[in-house]
């Protein structure tokens, strides 16, 4: 079994999906998809951006809803060969900026309610000047431990504010205090 927030595999992927319903699917801006499913689990396709590159999410992803209530039975991943063309404008734009680029495409596979076997493509874009990775990362987290960071991180970020809210009156009650004995 995978751990919980380890980068993985997209047999692993196959492996998680395989098992359970999907419950809920969340595209970030282009930039990230969250798949939950009925055990609890939130799987995330993303790239973690560095400078000189830039991965997106390419295809329409409009209709993932679809997968909601499914169960995915197999999953491909397919990184077009470097010299192998897929959309010459969308290369051409981003070859301007960057030397490097790269197609990753995600086939999904599910049964509809009439048990006829359907797909759906992902299509991932990634450019670079070439010294980085350009493909796609998988992570797998329990939703209540992801909940629970988030909370923490609020928290976090409450007592800071809290704590420069304290310096600033600290602050200025010295400044007061100089300015009285002045």
């Amino acid at each position: 079994m995978i751990q919980d927030s380890k980068l993985f595999t997209v047999d692993n992927l196959k492996d998680i999906l395989k098992s359970f319903k999907i419950v809920n699917v969340k595209i970030k801006e282009y930039l990230e998809i969250v798949f939950e499913t009925e055990n609890n689990k939130k799987i995330t396709m993303f790239h973690d951006q560095v400078c000189c590159e830039k991965v997106f999410i390419y295809s329409n992803t409009n209709n993932l809803d679809v997968l909601i209530g499914k169960t995915i039975f197999d999953v491909t991943e397919t990184v077009l060969d470097p010299d192998v063309s897929f959309h010459k404008d969308t290369e051409k734009e981003y070859c301007k900026q960057y030397d490097s680029f790269t197609w990753t495409f995600y086939k999904f596979l599910y049964k509809n309610c009439d048990n006829k076997t359907e797909e759906i493509e992902i299509v991932w874009f990634g450019s670079s000047n070439g010294y980085y990775d350009e493909g796609v990362q998988l992570k797998c987290k329990d939703i209540e431990e992801d909940i629970k960071e988030d909370i923490e991180e609020d928290i976090k970020e409450d007592i800071e504010e809290d704590i420069k809210e304290d310096i600033k009156e600290d602050i200025k009650e010295d400044i007061k205090e100089d300015i009285e004995e002045d």
